[in-house]
């Protein structure tokens, strides 16, 4: 054990011989060297560098020509006066052009050559030194091996995992192209490694890849070879169904198939080879005498297979997977990834294909990299929503022409997100965002501290209005309006008033702002003034007046004249308080106008204050209503309306809207629903009694309680 600084000391792991890190105070540990001891100096001798491969940091010392790949640590925790002994200097074994070295993280021999700087565990065999071909090889092999256990952390010849003699210069040796194609894999595995490590979670037994061997196995288990091998049909040449070869069933082909490649049922055969040919004319393979453009290749496709049966989806990324190999054109093989994108924006592929596509893709994306034509770019962007298209799985509506072509240009969509008073923000979306992320970006767009209360709504034109869910994919949602649209006028003619629909950004709990989040206390302003003036909550005609002479001296400041409101009460007054006729609200203009006379200089965001104080004091401030069926107690109406509150829960009359019962979250012991009620116990542990209600909105009345006795708690 060495400590390294601070309460940190440097350990060894008995299972892996891998260098690890333990704070003594803090009780953590990481495979990484602790951030907080970066500052402090190397030991003399040792530089810092980065491996132009991998952009992995990497630790070398010029003068004794040492690699690690673990940084160098002093012990401070030595005593300065009695510094170790110096170890006895021992001659250099040679064998030729090579010296015998001691590994000084194992202890173990290693063999480096002065003048091709190669390193080996195995002892050089000089009987090939005069041929410079097979050593050549040599030393791509070992580089080989070395970089399988650097990445590793285990010995290619033993089953030990002790830490390899690095090179010199780290993975700078000439290397084979079999040397190349496990980058991929190891670049994951060591990916997967850190995280593990930054967790501080148990790692797995790391021996499990360790040679070339077993990387390429690990690989190839991957392959599409491998996939075709159980699900192609290759038995599809000539009359008598003779059996093709791998290599001609996965390579771009110039005709049009006859056969699925896959093995489907009847049903789905035909319309895979229709797939097929949509696929050509997107990419360009074939030319359409339709005269089809590619967005509408591209919406057939995806009118025939979204809701289709996931064989029929899988055979049409398999397809593109085939024209992407070996294409001639690198233009129509570009366009191969530009509809791969295309599919994964509305479903992903099963989960059986799916890691045989996904390592597809991660292929193509490092073998063209960097490509003129943009195949790399492509391939790569494949790859980054591959993730987010398995996890939100397939959509409801199939993408619209617009955003098809959105898609191929890989270009986000502008769309207007609103406030309860007309005012809106201007957002970004593609084929993957979801409500969440959209709320997100509209939270700091709007510069909001606190997240929680907010919620992102679908209302349409007849005011009718739901939450939008976290998982709601934003673009899927936009195309089902267009389809709602779409069928309204066909049922009711061109020129016929349809319905409309919009996002809007409000207040779903009311769990009030700090005083310095100031933009999240104008929301909720806004969505006071909204429920107030749209008669959400009952106000006499006297508070109604009184608000508006607040909301007023908030909006326009001191009073000049009443042109200001005259022809636009309905913006301060409920319309129960308004008469048909204008000349008749002479005397309401007069009475908010005088009020508002008498708040001169009172400044903007006092009027605000005053307001919200008005409207919080009403017991049925910040409510969510829900139409229930009472059915356990007597004396409650047959139907009434649960209003959720901040502060409890309100029983009130439908007919009257008097508050029948309340209970405050004290009260309230358990709750609990199914799909068509909710159940309420209030009371005492020891003594409690039930409510219960006929509802088809239990899920959204246990959010609202859940969420306001869980902030409740954490206060």
């Amino acid at each position: 054990m060495k400590n390294i600084g601070g309460d940190w000391v440097e350990k060894k792991d008995p299972t892996t011989e891998r260098v690890y890190y333990a704070n003594v105070k803090t009780k953590e540990s990481s495979w990484t060297f602790p951030d907080d001891l970066a500052h402090l100096p190397l030991p003399d001798g040792w530089i810092e560098q980065e491996d132009p491969n991998t952009q992995r940091k990497y630790y070398s010392n010029p003068k004794t020509r040492e690699t690690s790949w673990v940084r160098p640590t002093v012990d401070v925790g030595a005593s300065a006066a009695a510094p170790a002994p110096a170890p006895e200097k021992k001659e250099p074994k040679m064998f030729g052009d090579w010296e015998e070295k001691d590994d000084p993280n194992t202890g173990r021999s290693y063999y480096y050559n002065m003048k091709t700087e190669e390193t080996s565990w195995t002892k050089p065999d000089l009987t090939k030194a005069a041929d410079p071909t097979p050593q050549e090889e040599t030393a791509s092999s070992d580089a080989t091996k070395e970089d399988s256990t650097e990445e590793n952390g285990s010995n290619v010849e033993a089953s030990a995992s002790a830490e390899p003699a690095p090179s010199a210069k780290p993975k700078l040796q000439k290397q084979n192209s079999s040397d190349n194609k496990f980058d991929t894999l190891r670049k994951l595995a060591a990916e997967k490694r850190d995280e593990a490590a930054t967790a501080n979670i148990q790692l797995p037994d790391e021996s499990r890849i360790s040679t070339t061997d077993e990387l390429a196995k690990e690989m190839d288990s991957l392959r599409l070879e491998k996939y075709a091998e159980e699900h192609f049909k290759l038995n599809r040449k000539g009359a008598f169904g003779g059996k093709t070869t791998m290599d001609k069933i996965l390579s771009w082909k110039k005709d049009q198939i006859k056969t699925p490649l896959r093995q489907l049922n009847p049903e789905l055969s035909s319309e895979a080879v229709q797939v097929f040919k949509n696929v050509m004319s997107f990419m360009g393979d074939r030319v359409s005498k339709t005269k089809k453009d590619p967005v509408e290749h591209a919406l057939k496709i995806l009118k025939n297979t979204l809701h289709a049966p996931e064989d029929l989806r899988d055979e049409v990324f398999c397809q593109v997977c085939k024209q992407t190999r070996g294409n001639p054109s690198d233009e129509n093989t570009k366009k191969g990834f530009q509809l791969c994108l295309i599919l994964l924006s509305a479903y992903p592929p099963s989960h059986t294909f799916s890691p045989f596509l996904e390592f597809y893709l991660k292929e193509s994306a490092a073998k063209y990299e960097g490509n003129a034509a943009g195949i790399g770019t492509w391939a790569l962007l494949c790859q980054e929503m591959f993730p987010k298209s398995a996890l939100l799985g397939p959509r409801f509506e199939v993408p619209p022409a617009q955003e098809i072509q959105s898609v191929m240009e890989n270009h986000q969509t502008a769309l207007k997100v609103f406030f309860l008073n007309g005012t809106f923000k201007t957002l970004l979306a593609n084929s993957w965002t979801t409500a969440a992320e959209l709320k997100n970006q509209m939270c700091k767009k709007a510069q909001t501290k606190d997240m929680r209360p907010f919620a992102l709504y679908e209302i349409s034109s007849d005011d009718e209005e739901q939450v939008l869910e976290d998982t709601v994919r934003i673009m899927d949602l936009m195309a089902n309006w267009e389809k709602t649209q779409r069928e309204e006028k066909q049922r009711k003619g061109k020129n016929a008033q349809i319905k409309t629909f919009r996002f809007v950004f409000k207040v779903r709990l009311f769990l009030e702002p700090e005083e310095t989040d100031v933009p999240a206390n104008e929301i909720f302003y806004i969505q006071a003034v909204h429920d107030v003036v749209s008669a959400r909550y009952p106000v006499t005609k006297e508070d109604n007046i009184s608000l508006a002479a607040l909301q007023c001296q908030k909006e326009m400041g001191n009073f000049t004249n009443d042109v200001a409101i005259k022809d636009k009460l309905e913006v301060y007054i409920q319309q129960k308080h308004l008469h048909k006729k204008a000349a008749k609200n002479a005397e309401l203009i007069a009475s908010v106008c005088e009020l508002w006379g008498g708040l001169n200089d009172m400044a903007s965001h006092e009027a605000q204050l005053s307001y919200m104080e008005l409207v919080r004091a009403w017991k049925v401030y910040g409510s969510t209503f829900f139409v229930v069926e009472p059915k356990s107690q007597p004396g409650l109406p047959n139907y009434g309306i649960l209003a959720v509150t901040a502060n409890g829960i309100l029983i009130i009359d439908m007919k009257s809207r008097d508050i029948v019962q309340e209970f405050t979250y004290d009260k309230v012991v358990t709750w609990g629903c199914t799909d068509k009620s909710f159940v309420l116990h209030y009371g005492t542990l020891e003594k409690k009694e039930k409510l219960f209600f006929l509802t088809d909105q239990g899920k959204e009345i246990i959010f609202m309680v859940s969420s306001y006795v869980g902030s409740l708690v954490k206060d």
